[in-house]
């Protein structure tokens, strides 16, 4: 058991270690590559986006960050495909389902108020805003392999998304999609993490995404409480 605890700790330190060089390299690549393709109105207009996005990711109010702490005890305590461990899940999937309408009617406005303040931000800020609410719920299914320490193939799923992003990237840019080159590789990174993530836990932690019902577990409410210093 410890060895192979030490393992996957080894293999998820070793496999974020890659995505930070990975993604440090095409950083300082990819920069200076979009100020020459798109200039430096554009770019700025995208780096206004993702501060937006930044700041709509705290709409969860912590519960998608305390969720890998709350599946690591767990999973100490009962084991990762226990009754507790289904009703945890269970519990957490339905605060982010009662959560995603808010986040919504949010994100419209947020558009509105872009749409009137710069108007060359509607269509790629459009795209943003429909796959963050789209994939909104899907961000438990990350938290979930990271609090069952399924570290390794956590950061190979989102190297891969990081580089598939990044082609798409400079792909669409290639094509004259502007802004909207952006827009569309973040919405694709976005979906990738969500499909495969899922795939995963469909295949090597079935268990755990089964409904369980009986029993005690954390409230909504309580997910709140314990979350909501995480987004302070």
């Amino acid at each position: 058991m410890t060895s192979s605890r030490t393992n996957r700790f080894i293999g998820g330190l070793g496999m974020g270690y890659l995505q930070q060089v990975l993604m440090l390299g095409t950083g300082l690549w990819l920069t200076p590559f979009l100020l020459k393709a798109l200039g430096q109105y554009e770019f700025g207009m995208w780096l206004i986006i993702t501060q937006i996005t930044a700041y709509l990711g705290l709409l969860d109010l912590g519960v998608v960050g305390l969720l890998p702490r709350e599946v690591a005890l767990e999973k100490g305590r009962s084991g990762s495909e226990s009754p507790q461990m289904r009703r945890l899940v269970n519990n957490a999937l339905r605060t982010v389902a009662w959560q995603t309408p808010i986040v919504i009617v949010l994100c419209a406005g947020v558009w509105w108020m872009a749409h009137l303040w710069r108007p060359i931000l509607a269509a790629p800020l459009a795209v943003i805003l429909l796959a963050f609410c789209a994939f909104f719920p899907f961000r438990l299914f990350a938290a979930i392999l990271q609090g069952l320490q399924d570290l390794t193939i956590l950061g190979q799923i989102q190297t891969v998304s990081w580089i598939l992003g990044s082609v798409i990237t400079v792909w669409l840019t290639l094509q004259h999609f502007g802004i909207m080159a952006l827009a569309i590789s973040w919405a694709v990174n976005q979906a990738a993490v969500a499909v495969f993530t899922f795939v995963r836990l469909r295949r090597s932690f079935a268990g755990t995404l089964r409904g369980e019902r009986a029993g005690q577990a954390p409230s909504t409410a309580s997910n709140f409480k314990k979350g909501l210093w995480i987004s302070v």
